[in-house]
């Protein structure tokens, strides 16, 4: 990607650069770019979903602390995210691998209302169950 990267809007070169570093394995500064792109793009779900969820780049980091990182991450982005049932179902997700199951039950059923049919809203569920 790097070598046909000339030209691409800012976003994108964000998306290079986080995974550039992701796969060469320099997980705290990739981890450093993600939160430098989610700054200015708080929406990109490609970067939220590569990062957050149990076995993206914080979870599968070894970082102490990491199931908290999520939560706290996808805390501050929920304001951009409103009610988006996929944004919900991750959010839940995240607060029950961090043990905040009562904060996570509300969130994944408004999810689960309004997408029924979400195979990931229902591993979610089935987490907070």
């Amino acid at each position: 990607a790097n070598d046909v990267a000339a030209g691409v809007s800012a976003r994108e070169a964000g998306h290079i650069r986080f995974f550039d570093l992701a796969f060469s394995g320099r997980t705290d500064a990739a981890i450093d770019a993600l939160y430098a792109h989610l700054e200015e793009w708080p929406r990109d779900a490609l970067m939220v979903a590569a990062a957050t969820n149990p076995n993206g780049l914080i979870g599968s980091s070894g970082r102490i602390g990491q199931k908290r990182e999520i939560a706290a991450l996808l805390d501050g982005l929920a304001p951009h995210y409103g009610d988006d049932p996929w944004f919900l179902a991750h959010h839940a997700m995240a607060l029950s691998e961090n043990g905040q199951i009562a904060s996570a039950r509300p969130k994944i059923e408004r999810s689960v209302a309004m997408k029924p049919d979400n195979a990931h809203g229902a591993h979610t569920f089935a987490h907070v169950c």
